[in-house]
């Protein structure tokens, strides 16, 4: 009667509890638990270790110990030596005189085992690929080796394809797992190892070997097809054809007939001022392509992430980044938070400077007391009153002059206007009706020169001189559109920019609101 182990279910006053079981079938089909200190062995539960000596049970029947004696399968034997180990029923006491093979044992002077089969130390056994139980046995030879069940020369190897020997009269075969077949009649599927017979419809100029090839089970024709094999997908497209997603388009359209964007084939008709941009192409003289989307021209693109309006002039592309120009200064990639409305903070470099208070050389800031030329930090002379800028590459002095405009371009001191401009006069002709000026700020406009005509006669600005002009006009959108003559009348004020204390500060100041509305009267 054998002897079972078996997990119960045991419940306990109406609740169900799993416990993993030993237990020992008696010979009286009753069972009796038993713990991991125990063993069982004929139908009863014995100690694993007895008088200090570990005990196991013999093909289920009888007790041995372990250190004293070994079980072959039912059969007892004193253990003599501590490497000794059975080979079916029989015990093999020496391993260097004996071998274990298939449970047999065979002398070691003349066998040796290859996969449970005892051969003679000349033999060699070739076995099939695809059935490792089918082998033939060889005498062995030198420079012969293994293929499949056959024994060959290893200069016929070439003709050894997936463990079967296709001899020269078979030069029209191949291999399809353990089978041959003949390549003109048939196609291997190697997915599943089946042959495929060839459609009639498909034929060959005679001495023209097939050049066919199953995939998923379907049989396609390599001289008109391509097999387009990514990671697990495969896609069949006409021979000299070029994948673009799921699709494909002769190789021979090149860009800019064709263009594969983002897996979406599209055709262009229109020149070859295009490119891609996400799924489409786009005309480059009239649209932009920003974060992979098109937009009109009159866009730009910040970071290739963030579109906004060209002409709009109050944005800020720093670094990628859009940031507020009424806000922000940009110095090489670097964004700063200077406030609304101040226009006195420059970029020198990476860094940020008061141009009231500092000049920038070579990317140094330097005193009001210095100047650059050709990028070497000098200092003004004495009799030189006021700061030095470099505009149009002319190296320009600022000196005393008139201390401000007559009245009647300065109608009210007290005032409140919405733009300060400063600039620097080049020049002043027709009877001082008009001037060459240099925009020193605000800073959108700062290095432009444009010419600034009146009706009245502006005989105390003097040339080589520098000025604020309080107004209301907003000049920054006609000078960055490149219209470069401009007006001003007599409500606007002048004031020659003076130093004190260290810093270029107009005779008379105006309140700056932009929002501010002039009352007409």
């Amino acid at each position: 009667m054998l002897i079972q182990k078996s997990i119960l279910s045991f419940v306990f006053l109406g609740t169900l509890s799993v416990v993993n079981a030993q237990l020992c079938l008696t010979l009286n089909d009753e069972f009796l638990k038993y713990d991991d200190s125990e063993i069982c062995c004929n139908g009863s539960v014995h100690p694993k270790s007895l008088n200090g000596k570990k005990q196991n049970c013999c093909n289920g029947t009888k007790l041995f110990f372990i250190d004293e004696e070994v079980c072959c399968d039912g059969v007892y034997y004193r253990k003599s030596a501590s490497d000794a180990i059975c080979c079916g029923k029989r015990l093999i006491t020496n391993q260097d005189e004996s071998i274990c093979c298939d449970e047999k044992v065979y002398p070691a002077d003349d066998y040796y085992c290859d996969r449970g089969v005892a051969l003679l130390k000349d033999e060699i056994a070739c076995f099939d690929e695809y059935n490792k139980t089918d082998y033939d046995i060889y005498s062995e030879k030198d420079s012969y080796d293994c293929c499949g069940k056959s024994y060959i020369s290893e200069s016929d190897s070439e003709k050894c394809k997936n463990g079967v020997f296709i001899s020269l009269r078979d030069k029209h075969k191949d291999t399809c797992g353990s089978r041959t077949f003949n390549f003109y009649e048939y196609v291997c599927c190697e997915e599943t190892q089946t042959l495929m017979k060839i459609p009639g419809n498909i034929r060959y100029a005679e001495g023209v070997a097939p050049n066919i090839e199953c995939v998923k089970g379907q049989l396609i024709d390599k001289y008109t097809n391509e097999i387009v094999r990514t990671g697990n997908d495969t896609k069949i497209i006409p021979k000299g054809h070029k994948m673009c997603g799921d699709a494909s388009f002769p190789k021979t359209l090149h860009e800019p007939v064709v263009r594969c964007c983002n897996e979406n084939i599209n055709y262009d008709i229109h020149g070859s001022n295009v490119q891609c941009c996400g799924n489409e192409t786009i005309d480059l003289d009239q649209y932009i392509c920003c974060n992979e989307k098109k937009y009109p021209k009159k866009k730009l693109c910040c970071g290739h992430k963030h579109p906004y309006e060209r002409d709009d002039r109050d944005t800020l592309c720093c670094n990628g980044e859009i940031i507020s120009a009424e806000t922000h200064l940009c110095c090489d990639g670097t964004k700063y938070h200077v406030g609304k409305g101040n226009m006195y903070n420059q970029c020198c470099g990476r860094r940020i400077y008061n141009s009231l208070e500092n000049n920038c050389c070579d990317q140094t800031i330097v005193n009001l007391t210095h100047t650059c030329s050709n990028n070497n930090v000098q200092t003004i002379p004495p009799k030189f009153h006021g700061p030095v800028r470099h505009n149009e590459r002319v190296l320009k002095i600022f000196v005393e002059g008139c201390s401000t405009c007559p009245m009647d371009l300065s109608p009210d001191i007290a005032c409140t206007k919405r733009f300060e401009y400063r600039f620097y006069v080049k020049d002043i002709y027709k009877n001082g009706r008009a001037m060459d000026v240099v925009f020193l700020s605000p800073r959108s406009l700062e290095g432009f020169s444009i010419t600034l005509r009146s009706r009245s006669l502006c005989s105390c600005i003097q040339k080589d001189s520098a000025y604020a002009m309080f107004s209301n006009r907003d000049y920054r959108q006609k000078v960055i559109s490149q219209i470069f003559t401009l007006s001003f009348s007599k409500r606007d004020i002048f004031s020659k920019l003076q130093m004190k204390n260290n810093r270029m500060t107009p005779a008379i100041t105006c309140k700056i609101d932009r929002y501010y509305k002039p009352h007409r009267s």
